[in-house]
């Protein structure tokens, strides 16, 4: 079993309860605390941020990793299988969660009329995680709110894994970088904020490049990371780094907590740095958070984000006489229950077919 970084798994479920907390706009009471002056909440979601900085960082690790094993005699023939067998292990780390979600959504659809706009016609390809190559209407809900990331993920993944498995230094310290930069800087004058995701702009959807810069960025903080882990840092400069890194992702939440827009930008550059902090090992966030507790919370955090949305839609549609806090309450709790639900029901299944494996197997292939 491979060891997490329980600094970032802490984060994660962090994040995963900004994103949670960032949809309380589906709330009907939601007006009540806005006509109060209360703005909290309705920006956070640049936790997603976070998780494409991550995904990022892991895929050049991996990458490193497998040139480290063995060397890559025949780049170009190897190219397509390896960037397949990837692929498909990042779909079986979180394809049976989503599926969870997906049946979910349809139990609730179909329990209470009018907690989404959905069509076969729409929905049909969220299914299968294609809703960011635009093959659904713009207008129509997600299956799983939240999943466009998942797509978005996939298919960058499947656009840069090849560039970076054939020409991982070149990728890594100059196109990594400026493709970055310059992908940021036309969001930020097309856009003026990160916040989009299937929006299309006539040739695709713009949640693509959203995710192609930050997984980008997340593999040239794994380049800045090799570099600078091997030396050696004193306890005053790991002191440093660690009030630094806290302060970044202290700053995030702060910042995306009150603003929107340009600050979205400033919030990316402040999670670009804790990360690659938090990743380096130099501070002390690796023994702060290196209790089994805290890789249990990045476990969990995946099933809190697919499970959330569909509760935010069904307390809208049941339009119960709550004030904010406490329609907030139940919709939290109501999400939480879903991910533990989830989390070990798909594990159970797993289990199961495990043990099971070769009788399976037999029942198809002789």
């Amino acid at each position: 079993m491979k060891k997490r970084n329980g600094a970032i798994e802490f984060w994660r479920f962090i994040f995963s309860i900004c994103i949670v907390l960032c949809h309380v706009t589906y709330l009907n009471s939601y007006d009540e605390w806005i006509y109060e002056g209360h703005f909290w909440f309705k920006n956070f979601r640049i936790g997603v941020e976070f998780f494409f900085l991550v995904s990022g960082y892991l895929m050049a690790k991996r990458i490193e990793r497998f040139s480290l094993e063995s060397e890559i005699a025949e780049p170009y023939s190897t190219c397509g299988k390896e960037t397949a067998k990837f692929v498909l292990q990042k779909l079986a780390g979180f394809y049976p969660e989503y599926l969870f979600a997906c049946g979910l959504s349809v139990a609730v659809m179909s329990l209470v009329p009018g907690v989404y706009k959905v069509s076969l016609s729409s929905n049909f390809f969220d299914v299968f995680l294609l809703q960011i190559t635009g093959l659904r209407r713009e207008s129509a809900e997600l299956l799983v709110g939240g999943s466009w990331y998942l797509s978005a993920m996939i298919f960058g993944i499947l656009v840069l894994f090849p560039l970076l498995y054939l020409k991982r230094h070149l990728f890594l310290y100059w196109i990594a970088p400026l493709a970055s930069l310059f992908i940021l800087g036309w969001l930020f004058q097309q856009e003026g904020e990160l916040g989009v995701a299937l929006n299309w702009n006539g040739y695709l959807c713009m949640g693509i490049l959203r995710a192609i810069a930050e997984l980008c960025l997340g593999c040239f903080a794994y380049a800045i990371v090799k570099k600078w882990k091997h030396l050696r840092v004193t306890v005053l400069c790991r002191l440093i780094l660690t009030v630094v890194e806290g302060i970044c992702y202290i700053g995030t939440l702060v910042i995306s907590a009150v603003k929107s827009g340009a600050p979205d930008f400033i919030c990316l550059f402040l999670l670009f740095v804790a990360v690659s902090i938090t990743f380096s090992g130099k501070s002390y966030s690796p023994h702060l958070f290196s209790a089994p507790i805290f890789s249990w919370l990045g476990k969990i955090s995946l099933p809190l984000y697919l499970n959330h949305i569909v509760w935010a839609r069904f307390l809208s549609s049941i339009n119960l006489p709550l004030t904010f806090l406490e329609e907030l309450a139940i919709y939290i709790l109501l999400s939480m229950v879903s991910a533990l639900v989830c989390f070990y029901s798909v594990r159970l299944v797993k289990e199961i077919l495990s043990q099971h494996k070769g009788r399976i197997k037999s029942l198809f292939l002789g």
